[in-house]
Order: C-alpha cells, then structure tokens, then sequence
C-alpha cells in the first residue's frame, strides 16, 4: 500500500512539474514580440477568432493561429475581440534573432 501510495505521490509530482513548465511556456510565447520584420497595417473583418486568426497569419503578424486563439480565449475576460484596422509594429531587431535576450534587453545584434 505504502509503495503505491509513493508511485501515486511522484506521478502527481511529475504531472505538476510538466503543468508548471506548460505555463511557463505559454506565458513566454504569450509575451514574446511578435514575427513582424515590418511595421504593418491590417483591416481585421468581423467574426470569430478563427476568422481573425487567419487574417492576422495572413499578414505575418502572428506566427500561429492556434497560439493567438489560445491567448484570445485565456484573456476573454478582458472583452471581446472586435473588427477595426490596426497598425502592428515591427518587432525589436534583436528579439528575431535572440527572442530569450530580448525581453531582457541584454542582447545587441547589429
């Protein structure tokens, strides 16, 4: 029993370590820049997350639909998503090559 119970205690140690280290990526890829080399201004139509979605990957302003979707629905407490053109700015010339540095501001690439 005793030797079931510790199988049990490190499975759920395990499965908390790897729930942690998800959320901890999630938060990265959350507020990380974004792919654009280029400032960018794009008409976001009515719909649904989908819909704008495949607009913005369309437009390189996202990198993955199923990231922005999820990031739409985390923060859906925030209001919803609405139509309207927007201006995107490019992201920082060092955070494309050195994303990890960048949020630290610590690199300097050329």
């Amino acid at each position: 029993m005793a030797r079931a119970l510790r199988r049990l205690g490190v499975a759920l140690l395990a499965l908390g370590v790897l729930a942690g280290l998800a959320g901890w990526q999630a938060l990265r890829l959350y507020h990380a820049p974004g792919p654009l080399a280029a400032p960018a201004q794009v008409v976001v139509p009515r719909g649904g997350t989908e819909v704008i979605a495949g607009t913005l990957l369309q437009a390189g302003v996202i990198a993955d639909a199923r990231s922005f979707a999820a990031a739409a629905w985390a923060t859906r407490g925030q209001g919803p998503l609405r139509a309207a053109e927007f201006a995107f700015p490019p992201a920082p010339r060092s955070s494309r090559y050195w994303p990890c540095c960048a949020a630290r501001g610590q690199c300097s690439v050329g």
